[in-house]
């Protein structure tokens, strides 16, 4: 979840790769959230933040942090 916090962003298999459909679905919802708002994108098979979101990232990821860490998964490696 850490590399949401950078340009990179995250892999989305990393996403599909925690297997739990209702997780998933929290994280998707999160991640579409910020999109149709302009603080993140998706490009090639990654999702990353925009340069309005990198602004306001440490106010962004909490809440993605939130939803793995209530599934154990917070600690898991970015791909």
């Amino acid at each position: 979840v850490f590399g949401m916090r950078t340009r990179d962003g995250i892999d989305m298999n990393y996403i599909e790769s925690l297997g739990h459909p209702s997780l998933i679905d929290r994280f998707l919802q999160k991640l579409r959230h910020f999109t149709d708002n302009g603080l993140m994108e998706s490009v090639a098979n990654r999702v990353r933040l925009t340069r309005r979101g990198l602004l306001i990232s440490d106010s962004i990821w909490p809440g993605f942090y939130e939803i793995l860490d209530s599934r154990g998964f917070a600690n898991a490696p970015d791909a």
